[in-house]
């Protein structure tokens, strides 16, 4: 289905003459990009919502150079395009072969102009003339508008996106103006129509045809692959009034734009946005589910989210210098309703829906089907909210620093994260990138995502958790050096004769019991400032713990800080220890000393905080916060509410769950994960304008340790609100070496056929 809702706003556009002989312009009138990349170019974002509709012509000047416009969709767009003219050649492109309106001129106009001049001249990078020289070797490279094609014997149009070659000089016989047309359709994106004035004779002497007769504007040619609604070969030998026949209220513009269209002057380039919302994302519909006068339409109760679009037209009008015909293009872009509403223009959108009711055509509510689907759409439209989760990083990496051969299978592609949700993409996207700054109602990045790096939201979740000592942290942002470091890290490891571990929490409990399994022969020692190992614990997982380190022979160290130097352990300068070994001393705080190869930091967690620091001072609300800051200063948490929202009442779309959130639950993945279902709840009881109901709940620690290569231990401290004395231990013999990641992979919605795909 689709609804059309015009609302215009024109670019300019100006054409060069070229003629069908050895004679190109004199004066470039084309701004060339010889440094254009159309991989890296985005589509443009139009977004042209107004909450009343009015027909109006609404045209906005543009340059010749801005034509044809490039992006990353054009080879997927073109290759559709070429399959669309193999399918439904009658339909798509099209030339009237009368002689009184006859558009094989302006056909040959367009073409040698598209293809012998404009394209390979604005983007040389994508496109490029091949002279045929006589005598000598065939020369190739970018064009030049000025070149002199008295020794050339012929050219060709090379696309080097696609590889396709065709014939610019001179141009055979055989070539008639359906197959230039098929070619120009699949050489751009946009869709064409051209427009001769009637006339009674054709008296031009240049054979070409002179188009300027004083009748009116009528369709002789045309390659239009993304029809939004109408079938483009029907359109073909009519009037323009006839071609808008159907349209309601065209009355009002109709006059004025056939007087417009036989004003326009050769060079003079206008555009304008046309816009539609349909219930599906073809973009080729040339039946478009329209309602005319004495139809009838049930009103739908539900559209498909994931196929609805917002349907734009970038659509430019110029005259051609020799057969002086009109050229009407138009580029159709297609996006997501939920792109919409993510950018906070759900409302707008909505308005400018219903607004096909109000205005000068108020029959277009029903002409473009809004009678059938309008109400839901607006629904749709003005309640989806754009919810922003800062997080996604890595967890769990102490294992695979110290064993090989998993370490590929630690970083997992977000590829097909939302792939068994109840609804994926479009409505659910990923953005690589690092949370710079956060405003009330908007998150900066640290680069550019989908042409910005702002990201609008209504409602956003903190999950930024904490960064350990290094193995724990990456270096970088990317998979294969992090891989590369992992392997780094093992192959010090296994080098080194002697480890010290400093800090005695879970990390480094787990690291000393996998490095002392792996390597037996190692001396492995655990420095821990307390006498208790895990004190968020009951003591019973310290003495268990401490029975597993005298099984594995780890050496244990307690009842001192360690002296950290001020760049860590990893900048001091080693010495040797007399036997060709670096060695490093630690001291610890009450005066001991000891002696390791090498020494792995396991202490504490620092919140990922940095970019909540400027929230309270940036707001403006002129209201007072009801807790002194967003983040604790002591700890350097965020405040939260039992309902995981931000405690100062100034933020109550915003949330943190998780490690980063100071909720007094442990910090673990099991509180984590019941944190993000009340905030997830909250959220949608938010946007249905409901208060947030759901409350975390504190439980007692727990955990679920590991204790070298396959023992690990469930273990819960007692609850003792409930009357429990005595902790739930469960000691198990059942894990695996890479910790069973495979299963980890599945749940990420990644399928593995082969072990290969881990390196992905």
């Amino acid at each position: 289905m689709v609804l059309v809702l015009a609302a215009f706003f024109l670019l300019p556009v100006l054409l060069v003459a070229v003629r069908d002989d050895k004679t190109i312009p004199s004066k470039p009138l084309i701004e060339p990009l010889p440094d254009f990349d159309w991989k890296s170019t985005p589509p443009m974002k139009l977004r042209p919502f107004k909450p009343t509709y009015n027909i109006t012509m609404a045209i906005q000047c543009s340059t010749p150079s801005d034509l044809i416009v490039m992006d990353s969709n054009y080879l997927p767009r073109v290759t559709a395009r070429r399959q669309l003219i193999a399918q439904h050649p009658s339909s798509v492109l099209g030339t009237c072969t009368t002689r009184k309106s006859s558009g094989d001129a302006a056909v040959r106009e367009l073409y040698t102009y598209l293809l012998g001049t404009y394209l390979p001249t604005r983007y040389p990078a994508m496109f490029e003339l091949v002279q045929l020289q006589a005598p000598g070797p065939s020369a190739s490279g970018n064009y030049h508008q000025n070149m002199n094609l008295q020794n050339v014997t012929s050219m060709l149009f090379r696309n080097k996106v696609t590889g396709l070659e065709s014939p610019i000089y001179p141009l055979p016989s055989s070539l008639g103006p359906d197959e230039m047309l098929r070619i120009v359709g699949e050489t751009v994106e946009d869709d064409m129509f051209l427009l001769l004035r009637d006339r009674d004779t054709d008296d031009s002497s240049d054979g070409m045809g002179s188009g300027g007769g004083g009748g009116e504007h009528r369709a002789v040619a045309f390659v239009c692959c993304n029809p939004a609604g109408f079938d483009p070969a029907e359109k073909l030998g009519k009037r323009l009034v006839d071609i808008h026949g159907p349209v309601p209220a065209y009355e009002k513009i109709g006059p004025s734009m056939e007087r417009y269209f036989g004003r326009l002057e050769v060079g003079k380039v206008v555009k304008r946005v046309n816009w539609t919302v349909q219930t599906h994302s073809r973009t080729y519909t040339p039946r478009g589910h329209l309602v005319h006068v004495g139809e009838t339409a049930e009103e739908e109760t539900s559209i498909n989210v994931e196929e609805a679009r917002v349907r734009v037209e970038l659509q430019s009008l110029t005259r051609l210098p020799q057969t002086k015909a009109a050229l009407f293009s138009f580029k159709t872009y297609m996006y997501p309703l939920a792109e919409m509403k993510a950018e906070g223009l759900g409302p707008q959108l909505a308005d400018a829906i219903e607004g096909l009711k109000a205005g000068n055509a108020p029959g277009m509510w029903v002409y473009k089907g809004g009678v059938r689907w309008g109400r839901v759409a607006c629904d749709m439209a003005g309640t989806l909210r754009n919810v922003v989760v800062v997080g996604g990083s890595y967890v769990g990496l102490p294992r695979f620093a110290i064993t090989s051969g998993h370490e590929h299978k630690a970083f997992i592609p977000f590829t097909s994260l939302f792939s068994n949700t109840p609804i994926g993409p479009p409505r659910h996207q990923v953005a690589r990138a690092r949370a710079v700054s956060l405003q009330p109602h908007t998150l900066t990045l640290d680069r550019e995502w989908q042409g910005t790096k702002t990201i609008p939201f209504d409602y956003l979740i903190v999950a930024t958790g904490t960064r350990l000592a290094a193995p724990g942290t990456m270096p970088g942002d990317d998979k294969p050096p992090s891989v590369r470091y992992l392997q780094g890290h093992q192959a010090r490891v296994r080098s080194a004769r002697s480890v010290a571990i400093v800090g005695g929490g879970a990390v480094g409990v787990q690291m000393a019991c996998d490095l002392k399994e792996a390597y037996p022969s190692k001396t492995v020692t655990l420095v821990h400032s307390r006498d208790r190992l895990l004190p968020a614990y009951h003591e019973a997982l310290s003495n268990l713990v401490r029975a597993r380190f005298r099984e594995l022979g780890v050496q244990l160290v307690t009842g001192s800080r360690v002296v950290v130097p001020p760049g860590g352990f990893q900048d001091i300068d080693d010495s040797d220890n007399g036997n060709g070994q670096a060695s490093t001393t630690l001291h610890l705080q009450d005066g001991r000393t000891l002696s390791a190869e090498m020494v792995i930091q396991a202490t504490g967690q620092t919140p990922n905080n940095q970019f909540l620091l400027g929230l309270s001072s940036a707001d403006n609300t002129g209201m007072e916060p009801s807790s002194a800051v967003v983040v604790n200063a002591r700890n350097g948490f965020v405040h939260v509410r039992p309902t995981m929202q931000f405690a100062d009442a100034r933020y109550p779309h915003l949330f943190a769950v998780g490690d980063i959130a100071d909720s007094g639950a442990h910090k673990a993945a099991r509180p984590g994960m019941a944190q993000a279902a009340v905030a997830a709840r909250n959220v949608a009881s938010l946007i249905r304008g409901e208060e947030p109901g759901e409350k975390v709940a504190v439980a007692p620690a727990g955990i679920h340790l590991t204790l070298g290569l396959t023992r690990n231990v469930i273990f819960r401290n007692p609850n003792t609100a409930a009357g429990e004395t005595e902790p739930f231990i469960n000691l198990k013999d059942d894990g695996r070496e890479d910790m069973g990641i495979d299963g980890v992979w599945v749940r990420r919605g990644v399928v593995v056929t082969s072990p290969q795909d881990y390196h992905l």
